[in-house]
């Protein structure tokens, strides 16, 4: 049967998961979306067969239950235009392979749901529509043996319920406050709790909400709102490196005027426990890398580090993780100085490739083979972050 796995394994895309039947040696791996269709191209590899597979999810009630379902429409399996767009070929498949490949198919993008989550949600909240054979069939994960998850049958309508309690709370929230103060209330609640497109149902119209306001008055007010919101992060960050509380309001109030004193106390604080979290979470990625990279070999203990340093510490609060001090005990700085420059010959290496899927196990191998010493999870990594600068 189908689990949902981490693998150490080359993928060119979200290669942290993959949906994978050891048994029957497949594996399905999402491989782009198009924003303009809304549809899904997925690669299921099942023994030789390389299977690219074309799927739109659509959200809908169940009429009978009332309960919501997402039906997940295959398109296509095999060749498509979607899949030579992106440089996947397709096996070619014996017409007795057919039937066995849709199934397969439509088994491993259940237990795909969402995101690499379907054995999560209860049976029949996903159904799988394929018209394979001229005949309309429909799949859930007990048509192949999955239990689904324990989810009580109206964990949807409690999912409303906390929703609109939300949204409710806000609004209570809003009430009684003078204009400006008020309107910050909603842009702070729908840049929380509506930015991403599949939240936007969560978004309150301060437009609607304050239909006594003039438009002008309320379209300025919504965007030094929104700016006051925005920056949050930036006053946070100024705040938890030491800038005095006061200092910190009183530039805010000079950048987005009109507020009370109260408004740009939350705000501040909205920003600052947010910067705090982030950090938090930096400071646990941190310490899992080091600790990773102190159990590993010489070679790939500084990959990692370095790797990490290279792409992504200018992002990071804490900076640069530095390796002589975080490996000093293990290796002689000799056998470090030697480590650094290989490993980062073979990031530089690794950053001249763009992704082709046809000559992705050639760039394997020609990186393998100049870079010895190195584990086969380096030598991805160095390939993704070339694919990745060179899309």
């Amino acid at each position: 049967m189908f689990t949902v796995e981490k693998h150490s394994g080359y993928s060119a895309y979200h290669g942290q998961r993959h949906v994978i039947d050891h048994d029957r040696d497949a594996r399905l791996q999402l491989v782009n979306g198009s924003a303009q269709t809304g549809q899904d191209l997925f690669l299921l590899t099942w023994q030789d067969r390389s299977i690219p597979i074309v799927a739109f999810s659509q959200h809908t009630v169940d009429h009978e239950s009332g309960l919501e379902q997402v039906h997940v429409h295959i398109r296509a399996v095999g060749e498509s235009r979607f899949a030579t767009n992106s440089q996947l070929k397709a096996s070619t498949l014996a017409e007795a392979e057919l039937v066995p490949a849709h199934r397969l198919a439509a088994e491993a993008l259940l237990v795909y749901g969402r995101w690499y989550d379907g054995l999560t949600y209860p049976d029949g909240f996903f159904v799988v529509k394929d018209l394979a054979g001229g005949q309309d069939q429909s799949y859930t994960l007990s048509s192949f043996g999955y239990p689904g998850a324990s989810r009580l049958p109206n964990y949807h309508s409690q999912l409303e319920q906390a929703e609109a309690s939300i949204r409710r709370q806000t609004l209570e929230d809003s009430w009684g406050l003078e204009l400006p103060e008020a309107v910050f209330v909603i842009v702070l609640h729908n840049r929380r709790r509506a930015t991403l497109s599949m939240h936007q149902h969560m978004k309150l119209s301060v437009r609607e909400l304050f239909p006594e306001a003039r438009a002008a008055e309320l379209e300025d007010l919504e965007t030094r709102a929104d700016r006051l919101g925005f920056n949050a992060s930036t006053y946070g960050r100024a705040h938890a490196d030491g800038e005095k509380r006061e200092s910190v309001l009183s530039r805010m109030s000079a950048d987005a005027p009109g507020f009370s004193h109260d408004t740009y106390r939350k705000a501040l604080a909205y920003g600052t426990l947010m910067i705090q979290g982030l950090r938090d979470g930096e400071e646990r990625r941190r310490k899992e890398r080091i600790e990773s990279a102190r159990s590993a070999g010489v070679l790939d203990g500084t990959f990692a580090l370095l790797y990490f340093n290279w792409r992504y510490s200018k992002s990071q609060f804490l900076g640069a993780i530095p390796i002589h001090e975080t490996l000093g005990d293990l290796y002689s700085r000799e056998d470090l100085d030697d480590a650094i420059a290989r490993a980062g010959t073979l990031i530089q290496d690794g950053g001249r490739y763009a992704w082709t899927p046809a000559e992705t196990d050639q760039q394997v191998e020609r990186l393998t083979a100049d870079h010895p010493g190195f584990s086969p999870r380096c030598v991805h990594d160095a390939l993704d972050w070339g694919y990745q600068q060179n899309r």
